[in-house]
């Protein structure tokens, strides 16, 4: 499961502790100019002191202050279906497997889109009819049901309508392909039919399912192109994947190798297609696809024992104050980690930790 959405600012403030000693500020010491701020989660860290710079640094420590935003909970799925003459029940079978993965969307409060195309579309060196190649093409068109592209968190009867929109019927190509099409739904048609569907502040994850390996020619595009072109298309805020039940080492069906590598140089999970009907493969993907609500910090400096202040500052205005004892959250001084227990965040919360620093975390 990942863990989305925190924007990170340290704020540094030097703090008079009414004790004696000697303070040298900027040596080895750990005094005001040694302490070191790393960002978590690839976020900004502002350090900003806010004390006076002609005061008398002897007898200060530092007071750290960490927030950490909660964004919203956004995620793009596109499943891209086997709809071959030889697709047998994978249509029927990922319409029974889906209720898994869309009851974690819903019960994890996730702003989701699910869309679905086909494997099937034009070429240019698969024009002629000999070739076994021809059939109905969505070319990367979303499938359409009940007037719409997508099922979202407002959809009724999502399960149902998902069906719907995975029975794409056996008419489509026998060639069928993974890569052309996730090109053609996400860049080629975005403008077009497939407009609002993707939206660049929400993860993005591609699902084929198929019982044939990718066979997009690498005049249409590249294994290396697309994976440029899937990256760019990509939040950058959150996480992506290329996942898949597709061929491995199955009967009858050889070992799908270019959806593999896919997987592995873009992030993603695969399971033979067979484990469609498999309720806890479809716990693998969510735990892949769905992104969570972050309950774990690494603090930026080690703290003096007792001092560590973990709050929720809330969107409507009011602040919890978390509370250790009571098994709020857990702090393991060893690792500077803080988990959050028991009260969350929720999209435009804080997560606020304040506390004394005894040195910094690379010290």
């Amino acid at each position: 499961m990942y863990t989305r959405g925190m924007s990170t600012t340290v704020l540094m403030v030097a703090m008079a502790m009414g004790c004696s000693g000697d303070s040298d500020a900027g040596t080895d010491g750990g005094g005001p100019g040694d302490t070191e701020t790393t960002p978590t989660d690839s976020a900004t860290v502002d350090s900003t002191p806010t004390s006076d710079p002609t005061a008398d640094t002897a007898d200060t420590a530092d007071l750290a202050e960490e927030r950490h935003l909660q964004q919203a909970l956004l995620t793009d799925i596109l499943f891209v279906i086997d709809d071959s003459p030889d697709s047998g029940d994978l249509q029927i079978l990922t319409a029974a497997g889906f209720p898994t993965l869309l009851d974690r969307l819903v019960s994890g409060e996730v702003d989701f889109h699910v869309g679905v195309t086909s494997t099937s579309t034009n070429t240019q060196e698969y024009t002629s009819a000999s070739q076994g190649c021809r059939g109905d093409y969505l070319e990367g068109v979303l499938a359409e049901a009940q007037g719409v592209r997508w099922i979202d968190a407002t959809s009724a009867g999502g399960a149902g309508l998902f069906t719907e929109l995975a029975t794409l019927g056996k008419e489509g190509s026998r060639c069928q392909m993974g890569m052309l099409p996730i090109k053609q739904a996400l860049v080629d048609r975005a403008a077009g039919p497939n407009k609002g569907f993707r939206r660049s502040d929400a993860e993005l994850h591609t699902v084929v399912i198929s019982n044939e390996d990718d066979a997009t020619p690498e005049q249409d595009i590249t294994t290396a192109q697309f994976g440029t072109l899937f990256e760019d298309a990509g939040s950058t805020v959150g996480d992506n994947g290329f996942h898949g039940f597709i061929c491995i080492q199955s009967l009858g069906c050889g070992t799908a190798e270019r959806y593999q590598s896919l997987a592995s140089a873009l992030g993603g999970t695969t399971a033979p297609w067979e484990q469609l009907t498999d309720p806890a493969a479809w716990e693998r993907l969510a735990d892949a696809v769905v992104p969570a609500i972050a309950t774990t910090f690494v603090l930026e400096a080690v703290p003096f024992p007792d001092t560590l202040v973990v709050s929720i500052e809330r969107a409507d205005g009011g602040t919890d104050v978390l509370d250790e004892a009571a098994g709020d959250y857990s702090y393991d001084h060893a690792e500077r980690l803080v988990t959050l227990l028991g009260a969350l965040p929720a999209p435009g919360d804080e997560v606020v930790l304040s506390y004394e620093i005894e040195f910094s975390a690379s010290r």
